[in-house]
């Protein structure tokens, strides 16, 4: 089986559904992280050390880890050139679960637009 978790930033899944993941992964299944953005709008830390510590992250979860530009953090859209290049990838996988964030505006702008772009 092959699962995959999208987020609009780094942290974002890892916070959302790692032990999700870890645990499916033990049992031999595949999963791979997309993430949207950089997080260049954090307050916890630069864009190069939130992909880093992505990076690192997925290492310990055992997944594969993607970063597409789709806007940068608080700017993501939901435009047609953006859904093309997620469906291009959710299709390259072919994933057979697909996690995203809630549809619901949250803490942040970007999580529904990615749930949303995602659907």
């Amino acid at each position: 089986m092959k699962i995959l978790a999208v987020g609009p930033h780094p942290d974002d899944v890892e916070f959302g559904c790692a032990p999700i993941l870890i645990q499916e992964i033990q049992k031999g299944h595949e999963a791979r992280i997309i993430v949207v953005t950089k997080g260049e709008a954090s307050s916890s830390g630069k864009p190069e050390e939130r992909v880093s510590e992505a990076e690192s992250a997925a290492g310990i979860i055992g997944a594969s880890l993607e970063f597409l530009e789709l806007g940068s953090d608080c700017h993501v859209e939901s435009t047609p050139q953006n859904r093309f290049s997620l469906a291009a990838s959710i299709r390259k996988f072919q994933p057979n679960i697909v996690l995203a964030p809630h549809l619901d505006p949250n803490q942040h702008p970007d999580h529904a637009v990615v749930g949303a772009m995602v659907r």
